[in-house]
């Protein structure tokens, strides 16, 4: 799948169904929210600076002021139609139609970054470009990273021609060659695991 043809099937999908996790092809809210919750658990704090990596709508951004964690948010995502309405939803937090490579920030310029579910595409290369986005975004971050993929343990999720999955173990080993303090979190939904990866 192309990156043209990403864009559409979210575009067809937002006209179907608007600001609605459906959009984000997700299932639902109460999902989204339990990958979010996965991806809070490396310990972001208020104030601290978040880059959200395929940002969709800024949902993120709405789950954890709802916990009580304002952050200086940042949001990038390729859909254009996501951001535009996200900025009417957030209209304080800084989104732009972008790609992680393409912004290209500085190194250790923001405190976290999270990516959830922008890597469950079937493309080329997917698991070596998934490994440079995973690189990109730590080599980014001053205190850790968080991220979700699709486990290719799980029968359902890894038959689907529309979904790109992850070996676990090799997802794992990209991450030890970054930092020895990480932690899985795969307990949570049969079909999904969360990787969070702190520098110290």
């Amino acid at each position: 799948m192309s990156q043209d043809q990403i864009i559409k099937r979210h575009q067809h999908a937002f006209r179907q169904f608007g600001h609605h996790p459906n959009a984000l092809l997700w299932s639902g809210i109460k999902i989204q929210y339990l990958r979010f919750e996965q991806l809070a658990k490396i310990n972001i704090q208020t104030r601290d600076s978040l880059l959200d990596v395929g940002c969709g709508f800024a949902d993120l951004n709405f789950y954890l002021t709802q916990q009580n964690i304002p952050t200086q948010y940042q949001g990038i995502d390729i859909v254009e139609d996501f951001i535009v309405k996200a900025k009417v939803l957030y209209p304080k937090a800084q989104l732009s139609v972008n790609d992680l490579f393409t912004l290209d920030p500085e190194p250790n310029s923001i405190d976290y970054l999270m990516l959830s579910g922008a890597l469950n595409y079937v493309i080329d290369d997917a698991d070596n470009k998934a490994r440079q986005t995973i690189e990109k975004m730590f080599a980014t971050c001053r205190k850790g990273i968080a991220f979700n993929l699709l486990d290719n343990d799980d029968q359902w999720s890894s038959s689907r021609n529309d979904l790109q999955t992850y070996n676990k173990q090799e997802v794992e080993s990209w991450v030890k060659k970054l930092t020895s303090n990480y932690q899985i979190i795969d307990n949570y939904l049969d079909n999904d695991f969360t990787l969070l990866a702190w520098k110290e």
